[in-house]
């Protein structure tokens, strides 16, 4: 039987760890030899090239000494430095990935690695990733599609071997060769219509299945609201992993003219995207403008049940568990995201990557591995709302102890319908260019024909801007 490959990770790491507790004990003095290659594949029932791999840990720990046609001579029974690796990492993660905790599990594991976490900050020029590995002098980072795309000096990241065990589509946006990425897929979520059961229950409206269009939803909402007391949908309009929904779901695709220009003022489904959304936002049943200031904001009016519907993501789940001034537990569900004309839902990758600069890439790679692993993977599965990008750690089933939807594994149903917004053919950086724009339209100070025209004078502006 063939051995996964995550499988023989935790096997090698069990190996290095028994050993180097057995040096560090006195069982293997100082001169003498570890057990033969042979011995120790029967021994931790690994295959003698993670055999080979795991003597060269303790042979950069300072245990041992590889002794050519002899063995492993162990040479101090006291670690040697200890490998401190800088870590950049999106304060998010520490809620929706318990990324401390896992961190804590990698140093159980090795004790001569230790993870300097340092949260990420936003500062305001679009190279702050570029400035990040330089002037923080990282060893490694986590890092979105998005931000990825960002990212203009991509010589700076170490290339890694695609792990076969996480799924495919997750690597696309990272993919550097054939089986290479530049980023390691680490947690994944597309984006979803969360529910009150409750409320729907109630006012006795069928619950929302993949067929729903927003047509439904506003139809819904309207039977759901409360006037005074709770809206029928909310969602963060202004969010980059809302509104380009419409423009996916219409099949819109910006083509630049051999110029570099963009003609809009005749695309006709771009058109009839941006009002289905305007519509929406200006339902009164659905939701006040201003009090879509974040996603944070949605999440807690939901929580609170002032909401029956919002658009959100698997990580916003982590926010819904029990809090003190909940009496019982909220019960709620996920469906996929409502269409317009296609069904289409947009998906958020974060990974983790690996600098060029560091002087300890090796370490690096090993966290990296780690956290990829079926125990990092599994643990994130277990204890929080997010999904792995591990597809065995994903699709585990078994006794769950928190308030885990009822249809959880609705992403393995409608992986057909996850895209990226590089699908629509623009930047990160150009939709953000459109989206200041259309904040005008959507709150009813320009007509949608004038905010489409300065819309293309910015896009043309930024290819020119690339192009330099």
């Amino acid at each position: 039987m063939k051995v996964s490959r995550s499988a023989s990770r935790s096997k090698s790491e069990f190996m290095i760890a028994t050993l180097r507790n057995e040096i560090t004990a006195g069982k293997y003095e100082i001169g003498k030899y570890l057990p033969s290659e042979l011995e120790l594949c029967s021994l931790f029932g690994i295959s003698k090239m993670t055999v080979r791999k795991g003597l060269e840990v303790l042979v950069e720990e300072g245990y041992i000494e590889k002794v050519p046609r002899i063995g492993a001579k162990v040479v101090s029974s006291i670690h040697a430095n200890i490998i401190t690796l800088r870590f950049g990492y999106y304060p998010s993660l520490v809620q929706e990935a318990k990324l401390l905790q896992l961190i804590e599990r990698f140093h159980e594991r090795h004790p001569l690695l230790r993870i300097q976490p340092i949260p990420l900050q936003y500062p305001a020029h679009d190279r702050y990733f570029s400035s990040y590995f330089q002037e923080l002098k990282l060893d490694l980072m986590s890092i979105n599609a998005q931000d990825y795309e960002d990212m203009r000096d991509l010589s700076l990241l170490e290339p890694m071997p695609r792990n076969e065990g996480v799924y495919r589509l997750l690597n696309t946006p990272f993919m550097i060769e054939e089986e290479a990425v530049a980023v390691q897929p680490f947690v994944f979520t597309p984006v979803i219509l969360c529910y009150n059961k409750e409320h729907f229950r109630e006012n006795n409206v069928p619950e929302p299945d993949a067929c729903w269009s927003w047509g439904d939803v506003q139809e819904a909402s309207r039977k759901l609201a409360v006037p005074g007391n709770r809206y029928g949908l909310v969602f963060h309009t202004l969010s980059d992993n809302r509104w380009p929904l419409f423009l996916l779901q219409n099949g819109v695709v910006f083509e630049p003219q051999a110029d570099g220009s963009y003609h809009l003022a005749n695309d006709q489904k771009l058109k009839d995207a941006l009002a289905t959304c305007k519509e929406l936002m200006s339902d009164e049943s659905l939701f006040p403008i201003h009090l879509s200031r974040s996603d944070n904001d949605i999440k807690d009016l939901f929580r609170r049940q002032k909401v029956s519907m919002m658009i959100a993501t698997y990580s916003t789940l982590n926010g819904l568990q029990p809090q003190e001034d909940q009496g019982r537990q909220l019960r709620y569900d996920i469906a996929p995201v409502p269409f317009l004309q296609e069904a289409k839902s947009l998906l958020i990758v974060i990974g983790l990557a690996v600098s060029k600069l560091s002087e300890h890439k090796e370490a690096a790679r090993r966290f990296v591995e780690f956290m990829q692993s079926e125990d990092a993977q599994l643990f994130l599965r277990k204890h929080t709302l997010s999904v792995p990008a591990l597809k065995s750690a994903a699709e585990w089933s078994g006794k769950e102890t928190m308030n885990r939807p009822p249809r959880f594994h609705l992403f393995r149903e409608t992986m057909n319908t996850f895209r990226y917004y590089t699908d629509l053919n623009l930047s990160h950086r150009q939709l953000s260019l459109m989206r200041d724009e259309l904040t005008l339209y959507w709150a009813n100070l320009e007509s949608l024909d004038s905010v489409l025209q300065k819309i293309e004078d910015k896009l043309a502006q930024c290819n020119d801007l690339h192009a330099k």
